[in-house]
């Protein structure tokens, strides 16, 4: 099956490079998420 090799390592590196893009996405927004919750924390520290 020499036809088949190059398409699936094609695949796999897609696969992979989707997966890694989404990490990061979801790396980001964590950090946004965690960056919300201290200031959301702050603002009520601040007003009572």
């Amino acid at each position: 099956m020499p036809v088949n090799s190059p398409t699936r390592a094609k695949i796999n590196a897609v696969d992979s490079s989707i997966k890694n893009s989404l990490n990061s996405k979801l790396l980001l927004y964590q950090k946004r998420v965690v960056i919300f919750k201290k200031f959301s924390l702050m603002i009520a520290k601040i007003r009572f």
